[in-house]
């Protein structure tokens, strides 16, 4: 479980803020946005 905004970004623990990873997708992310993520992945995928 991961959180889409983190935290100490101000996310919150509602659903809406709530996804699944695998853990080397977390890892990427670490406590970015889910923007970041899917950059970092469009960048491995090119």
């Amino acid at each position: 479980m991961d959180h889409v905004i983190p935290p100490s970004r101000g996310g919150t623990d509602h659903l809406d803020n709530l996804q699944l990873l695998c853990g080397a997708c977390n890892n990427v992310k670490g406590d970015r946005t889910q923007e970041y993520l899917l950059a970092r992945l469009s960048e491995r995928a090119a």
